[in-house]
């Protein structure tokens, strides 16, 4: 790592919450529980976002059933993703984002900015995001990393373990490649993998992020197949842009049409295809579009025949007029805390707003060293840097690459020597996904964790980090040099309230 010129970590999704089915602790065929009653699925009251100023929900009020599948709706840039990715936790990690209203899951209050604190059996609604792939190692050990009792299996009874499971939901082929790479999967079959491995967890709620986006029909079918019988046993939320699939995943469900952050519509599956409640649904039926103001929409700006927004709760005005003053934090596009305080990932200063902007972001959020990822583009200045107090690094790598392993040995001994003498590092690449999330899980297998740990854990923060196959090896080549394939428990700083994944 060149020169160009005591905090606790983020915290961790538990991974033994109390709604774990007994059949995946004994290892009894009675894997899921079916037929049992849960106590309540999700309801909000009057939610809301804001990224900074900007208003991305509002007004948000919906009750979800314990079972059935919802289809989530609209048009791009509408919140769809955002409710879901709130919802979840992920959002939580986004420095200057905002959420006010109330959020009920299994009857209990849910702090959606704070994913730290356990809320009860299990702590949150779970994620299966956008486009997700490229999973480390095997199918067995994927499938087994949310079983609470595996670190008490041997190899062969959480292989058994899993083929049951994997069986039991009828997932019969991935049963069969128990001892494949999840990478040599097809894009459906890492789908339908991905959905099946929260069994254990057995949460209330399971959101999905454009599930079937980039699928050929005979890769689809039996996701949407899968995602339905799931319905059956949990309420599943399916964010899509395919009416079609929309239509059949939420066949006997509901559908949610989200249009300008606020809720347009909330009808029965073949009510909203055939009744739509207002003209923006009967739009959206027709023609896959709606025309919607965003909720913050300045009216003056607004052509004079246009209908302005709602006015924003008093609320919502006051967090918008706190992110406007002169020295609110306003940190670079991509932003994440790993370890909150200590080490982040964030996308290249200056890609979407003037480099001084974003440089007086990170040293308001106490950014001592940037590290720059990036080969196509030469380092920020140092005298820029040097201007708000940073320390420019380097480790220079391809897009959608990955260094050498001895190279990100010497970067991740040198990285932990500055963090243990206090420097407060951010790591970027371009967009701030790929290279970034691999590095700063690079740097949890250097601190103990598996690479499928790793993986895991950064993709709690920001499910896009690590973007190709070539950053997967290099986390696989870097455990197996550590001895990292045994799962250790990775690290949990002092005071951290929830326990590491492995666990």
């Amino acid at each position: 790592m060149e020169e160009v010129a005591g905090n606790r970590p983020a915290p961790l999704r538990s991974s033994n919450g109390g709604g774990v089915p007994s059949g995946m602790v004994n290892g009894s065929s009675d894997l899921l529980m079916e037929g049992s009653s849960l106590r309540s699925s999700l309801r909000l009251e009057r939610f809301g976002a804001a990224y900074g100023d900007r208003v991305a929900l509002v007004d948000i009020t919906l009750s979800w059933p314990d079972r059935g599948v919802i289809a989530v709706v609209g048009p791009g840039s509408s919140g769809k993703s955002t409710l879901v990715r709130t919802l979840c936790g992920i959002n939580a990690s986004i420095v200057n984002f905002k959420t006010w209203g109330r959020v009920w899951y299994r009857d209990a209050l849910l702090d959606v900015s704070n994913t730290a604190e356990d809320q009860g059996e299990t702590s949150r609604p779970m994620l299966v995001a956008q486009k997700l792939r490229l999973l480390a190692s095997t199918v067995a050990r994927n499938a087994a990393m949310l079983f609470p009792d595996r670190h008490a299996l041997s190899p062969r009874e959480a292989a058994e373990r899993v083929r049951d499971l994997l069986l039991h939901l009828g997932q019969d082929d991935l049963a069969a490649r128990l001892e494949d790479q999840v990478v040599e999967l097809s894009l459906g079959q890492q789908r339908r993998l991905a959905l099946a491995r929260l069994t254990p967890v057995d949460p209330a709620v399971v959101c999905l992020d454009e599930p079937t986006d980039g699928l050929e029909d005979q890769e689809a079918d039996p996701l949407i197949d899968f995602i339905r019988a799931e319905g059956q046993r949990r309420c599943v939320v399916v964010v899509t842009h395919r009416l079609d699939h929309a239509r059949r995943l939420a066949q006997g469900g509901r559908v949610l049409l989200i249009g300008g952050g606020r809720v347009l519509a909330d009808q029965p599956t073949e009510e909203f295809f055939e009744s739509p409640a207002c003209p923006e649904a009967a739009d959206y039926v027709r023609t896959g579009c709606c025309q919607v103001v965003a909720a913050d929409a300045d009216p003056d700006m607004l052509d004079p025949n246009q209908p302005p927004p709602p006015a924003l709760p008093s609320e919502v005005r006051e967090i918008r007029e706190q992110a406007r003053r002169p020295g609110s934090l306003r940190p670079p596009s991509g932003f994440r805390w790993l370890y909150p305080g200590r080490l982040a990932g964030t996308s290249k200063p200056g890609l979407l707003v003037e480099l001084e902007e974003d440089l007086a972001g990170l040293a308001g959020l106490g950014i001592t060293t940037l590290v720059c990822l990036t080969a196509e583009t030469p380092p920020i200045a140092s005298n820029d840097l040097a201007r708000h107090g940073i320390r420019g690094l380097t480790l220079p790598m391809p897009d959608m690459g990955a260094p050498c392993l001895e190279d990100g040995l010497t970067f991740l001994e040198d990285l932990k020597h500055r963090l243990d003498a206090g420097e407060v590092v951010a790591l970027h690449c371009r967009g701030g996904l790929g290279r970034t999330g691999m590095m700063l899980a690079a740097y949890l297998i250097y601190q103990g964790a598996s690479a499928l740990e790793a993986l895991e854990r950064v993709r709690q923060v920001e499910p896009k980090y690590v973007q190709s196959l070539t950053q997967v090896t290099f986390l696989d080549e870097l455990a197996r040099r550590l001895g990292r394939d045994s799962n250790p428990i990775c690290p949990v700083w002092e005071g951290d309230s929830r326990v590491a994944l492995a666990e």
